[in-house]
């Protein structure tokens, strides 16, 4: 089991562990724009508070192509492999806690495919 599975597994129960976090995820660091780069900020504030734009953030520097939709308790996540348009459906009573887990299935989707 990768890292990146072990933490959808502990999100997914509602548990956060941020040693496994920085297994699976990118480091933070500033990027060549000068900005900070925080993926694992991200997904905690996204985890533990519900925020929206930590999950939007975290969406949008690690995935590639960012399409997504975002319901009042759902989140779904486009992602194109080949010529096939894969979908990532969670649902959640916390959008941004749905949209981190749709992120995470679909990052371990990009891992099995290369």
């Amino acid at each position: 089991m990768t890292a990146l599975q072990e933490l959808l597994a502990k999100v997914e129960v509602g548990e956060w562990d941020t040693k496994l976090a920085l297994k699976a995820l990118p480091e933070s660091h500033v990027n060549d724009a000068h900005e900070w780069v925080d993926p694992i900020g991200w997904a905690s504030r996204a985890f533990h508070y519900g925020d929206l734009n930590a999950a939007k953030a975290l969406h949008e520097w690690v995935i590639d192509d960012y399409n997504f939709l975002l319901g009042f308790d759902w989140a779904e996540v486009w992602l194109p492999f080949g010529s096939k348009l894969h979908k990532f459906n969670v649902a959640n009573t916390n959008p941004a806690r749905a949209w981190l887990i749709a992120i995470i299935k679909a990052l371990i989707a990009q891992e099995k495919a290369t």
